[in-house]
């Protein structure tokens, strides 16, 4: 079964810094959930980084970019998970 975690960027950061999530979660709905259960400043989140982890050989891999849009994380479908995998050698 593949496992999901996240990566936090926040709009304030300089330096483009990222919060890593460890915990491990089954589906992409846990992650946003918690996502959103322990970060009482959603207006400062710029995006999360959805994380997949093979199973198999326990790689991970970008599954999506997902925006806050005042009420829930959308997945932005702007931006390529595939390109990214393949700049930072994800695949």
């Amino acid at each position: 079964m593949t496992k999901y975690t996240a990566q936090i960027h926040y709009k304030d950061d300089l330096d483009r810094q990222r919060m890593r999530i460890l915990p491990v979660f089954k589906t992409i709905a846990n992650v946003k959930d918690w996502v959103l259960r322990t970060h009482a400043n959603m207006d400062n989140v710029r995006e999360v980084c959805i994380l997949k982890i093979s199973t198999r050989t326990g790689r991970r891999k970008i599954h999506g970019y997902y925006d806050w849009d005042g009420k829930r994380l959308t997945l932005n479908k702007g931006r390529d998970a595939w390109v990214h995998n393949v700049f930072y050698g994800l695949n």
